[in-house]
């Protein structure tokens, strides 16, 4: 027959372990516990959230209407360029300093409708960023402005390089 003790346990949650700690479910019942499992909780949902915004973009970007008209590939803006396009660089100062496609005009996507005055109706305008985006909004800046011959450099500056086409280095020149 199995040897009993005596003596009751009140709580079995509060039993000692092996290691004179209590068990498990005294932890899982305590104030530290609650207050991990609290933490992961919320880091769940928060990685919940970001992956559903995530999929959100990446589905909203796909079926936009700036991703399926209106953008130019490098080497369709190369040749434009070589048939007199205008290259409208909207990049910051250090961005363009770092690199830009040669005789691009620069106007940082922030002073755009202030300077826009100083380009060509007559003649087809690329806009440049370094990945995209920014040039999309100078792009509708510009149309909404009235300018007919506009579209902007798919990929931006990193798809230009990434297609091994020259790029200058410096300051831009006086053309605002």
């Amino acid at each position: 027959m199995p040897r009993t003790s005596k003596r009751a346990v009140k709580n079995p949650k509060s039993v000692k372990t092996a290691r004179g700690g209590k068990s498990g479910g005294a932890y899982r019942n305590s104030r530290a516990g609650k207050s991990i499992r609290m933490v992961y909780l919320v880091g769940l949902i928060l990685v919940a959230i970001f992956a559903i915004g995530f999929l959100i973009v990446q589905i909203a970007g796909e079926l936009a209407p700036w991703r399926l008209a209106g953008d130019i590939s490098p080497n369709d803006a190369r040749k434009q360029i070589a048939e007199g396009a205008v290259v409208l660089d909207v990049r910051i100062r250090e961005e363009f300093v770092a690199g830009h496609i040669e005789k691009s005009l620069f106007m940082p996507l922030e002073e755009l409708t202030s300077l826009m005055s100083a380009l060509p109706r007559d003649r087809l305008i690329i806009t440049v960023c370094r990945t995209g985006l920014r040039s999309i909004q100078a792009r509708y800046i510009l149309e909404e402005a009235g300018f007919s011959q506009v579209t902007s450099l798919k990929g931006g500056m990193e798809a230009w390089i990434a297609a091994g086409f020259p790029v200058v280095y410096g300051e831009p020149a006086r053309n605002n």
